[in-house]
C-alpha cells in the first residue's frame, strides 16, 4: 500500500501577520523543511497553494513536489484538503500535514509511516504526553468519503475524525513537534529563533 503527503500551504497566515510557507528553518522555508524531510518516505508530495501561491513558485525549490492550487482557499483548510486528495494517486493513503507544523523530526515520520503499515484501515494520529497533534495518516477508505463533506463543514478535519472516532488509532511519541503549530509570532520565537 502506498501513502501520499500533502501539505496545506493555501492559507492567509493571518494571526501571524507575516506568510508562514516561507519563514525560515534550517536554512530553509517551512514548506521546503517539510518537503525535504517527507520526499523519500512516502509516494509522492502534494502541495496544495491558495495564497500568495506565485510568490511560493518563485522563492522555493522543490523539484520533487507536486503542486496544486486550490482557487477557493477563501473557504479554509477543508477546501484545500479536498484539493489535495483529487491530486493523489488513486488507492493511496495520505499523510496531512499543514505548512504551519514543520517541527517534526524526520525519523518521527519513518516511525508514523511504518505504525500505519501494519494497522492500514486505521486512521493515525500521533499523541505526545496526552496531546494529538500532526501529522495525521488516513486510510484509503477516506478519501472518497472525505470528498462528499461540503467545503465549509464545521470543523473540518476534525468533524471527520470525531464521526470515524472508532477508526482512530494514537501513535504515541516523545517528538514534541508533533504539537507545535507555529501560529503567532511569539510561537516563532519560542520555537526556532529571531526574525
Amino acid at each position: 500500500m502506498k501513502i501520499s503527503a500533502i501539505i496545506l500551504s493555501a492559507g492567509f497566515s493571518s494571526r501571524i501577520n507575516v506568510f508562514k510557507p516561507l519563514l525560515k528553518i534550517n536554512e530553509r522555508t517551512f514548506l521546503e523543511e517539510i518537503v525535504f524531510k517527507l520526499e523519500d518516505i512516502v509516494s509522492e508530495v502534494v502541495v496544495v497553494l491558495g495564497y500568495k501561491s506565485d510568490e511560493i513558485l518563485n522563492t522555493v525549490n522543490l523539484k520533487s513536489a507536486k503542486f496544486v492550487l486550490n482557487e477557493n482557499y477563501e473557504k479554509g483548510m477543508f477546501s484545500s484538503l479536498k484539493q489535495g486528495i483529487l491530486e493523489i494517486q488513486d488507492g493511496n493513503a495520505f499523510l496531512l500535514n499543514p505548512v504551519d507544523c514543520p517541527l517534526v523530526k524526520k525519523q518521527t515520520y519513518k516511525q508514523i509511516v511504518e505504525f500505519w503499515q501494519k494497522k492500514l484501515k486505521k486512521i493515525i494520529i500521533p499523541q505526545y504526553e496526552n496531546k494529538k497533534g500532526h501529522p495525521a495518516i488516513f486510510p484509503a477508505w477516506s478519501t472518497d468519503e472525505i470528498l462528499k463533506y461540503p467545503d465549509n463543514t464545521p470543523g473540518g478535519v476534525r468533524n471527520f475524525i470525531e464521526r470515524n472516532f472508532s477508526s482512530v488509532e494514537l501513535f504515541k511519541t516523545d517528538d514534541r513537534g508533533v504539537i507545535i503549530d507555529i501560529d503567532t509570532i511569539e510561537d516563532y520565537k519560542r520555537w526556532i529563533g529571531k526574525f
